[in-house]
């Protein structure tokens, strides 16, 4: 493995001598209480993770990134005798990823769960971040309502990223109040590079300096609003043409259901689609570039894209969710209410009030409270207390 660097990805079938250096480590630092925390899915398009556990090895936490639930086991009991095992489980959409047939969906769910109820039965612990309410166009939403409601059951601590969480997934699933812990969303300040002007920007992407731009980065989901904000876009095109741009950059669902916004996007000249996966190195462009960031989801419980945003400095047009309120503040956002798709235009018109300097000095400056290293200290220390 000369040339690897160790944990940047899961090496199937490595989690033993992953976590075996795991322990060697904490033995090393002479950590009071050693733990070693398994976590599953692990996400490397996405920094989160990353952040999360920017204080792991300082609170005597060391990650090891499992790459299936096959590893759980083997993981556990590497640390058998020697430290306490926590299994930290993130987006549950690949339990039942990819498998179309309901029979099928619930012979995968109760495996999982076996394999859950031996992970705890040998004296391991779980805990589980909660992303979204339920995975993002997921096959058999009742199947997965109930795997969140089981992994609730056996968790230690559900980590939620907004004081309304529980509320806003009640319909589906419930959440003792015993076991929440919340630890917001953390910044994207120095997590991705910044170092292109706002000149700079404007020439790679193809836009004028005096034009307005409005970014939607991100997947391209149905769920995420794409159609009605190219038909507000387009009112305000026709009432000012030419001064206004919208920039759509992100991965477009393969299974076609997001083709023909994709092909209105391609036929409005004064729309710029990427349809692919943005780089990192490249993020900044479009967010440097941007006047606005545009949130037009018909749902969502936590934003990495508005704390991205945020992050640049970019006042932003969000949704008027519970869970977006925690974050924003009218003097650098504007909100709309997205069960009227006329509101998502008068947003727009209303965040012209957002074009200056002072806006993006708050947004930046609210970014900055929700800081990682902090957020990730609060974290550990909340899991100490549990597992004490």
């Amino acid at each position: 493995m000369y040339g690897s660097i160790r944990g940047a990805t899961p090496y199937d079938g490595r989690v033993l001598v992953e976590t075996l250096a795991a322990l060697r480590s904490l033995e090393q630092s002479k950590a009071d209480n050693p733990t070693v925390l398994g976590y599953w899915p692990a996400a490397r398009s996405n920094p989160y993770q990353s952040l999360l556990y920017a204080d792991a090895w300082e609170s005597g936490f060391a990650p090891v990134a499992l790459s299936s639930p096959a590893d759980f086991e083997t993981f556990r009991a590497a640390c058998d005798g020697q430290a306490t095992p926590i299994l930290h489980l993130h987006w549950t959409l690949e339990v039942l990823r990819g498998i179309e047939n309901e029979l099928e969906a619930r012979a995968a769910l109760a495996q999982f769960i076996h394999v859950l109820d031996q992970f705890v039965a040998a004296g391991g612990k779980i805990v589980w971040t909660i992303h979204n309410v339920l995975p993002h166009d997921c096959r058999f939403p009742e199947l997965e309502a109930r795997l969140q409601q089981e992994i609730v059951e056996r968790s230690i601590v559900v980590h939620v990223l907004t004081r309304s969480t529980s509320e806003a997934v009640a319909d589906q699933f419930e959440i003792p109040a015993s076991k929440i812990v919340h630890v917001a969303h953390p910044n994207y300040i120095d997590a991705y590079p910044n170092l292109v002007s706002r000149q700079q920007a404007r020439f790679d992407i193809g836009v004028e300096e005096d034009q307005i731009v409005y970014t939607l980065l991100g997947a391209i989901k149905p769920y995420k609003g794409l159609d009605e904000l190219l038909q507000a876009f387009d009112v305000l095109s026709a009432e000012d043409p030419g001064k206004r741009v919208l920039v759509v950059a992100g991965k477009p669902d393969a299974d076609g259901s997001v083709d023909e916004l994709l092909v209105q996007c391609e036929m409005n000249p004064y729309v710029h689609l990427r349809a692919e996966r943005v780089s990192d190195v490249d993020l900044q462009r479009y967010l440097n570039a941007a006047d606005i960031a545009v949130l037009p989801y018909r749902r969502s419980l936590n934003s990495g894209v508005l704390l991205l945003a945020m992050s640049f400095g970019l006042p932003a047009i969000v949704p008027a969710l519970s869970s977006t309120r925690e974050v924003i503040t009218e003097d650098f956002a504007v909100t709309f209410d997205p069960g009227h798709s006329d509101d998502l235009l008068r947003a727009m018109r209303t965040s012209d009030r957002l074009l200056n300097p002072a806006a993006r000095a708050a947004a930046r400056a609210r970014a900055e409270a929700f800081n990682a290293n902090t957020l990730s200290a609060h974290f550990f220390s909340e899991l100490r207390l549990r597992l004490a």
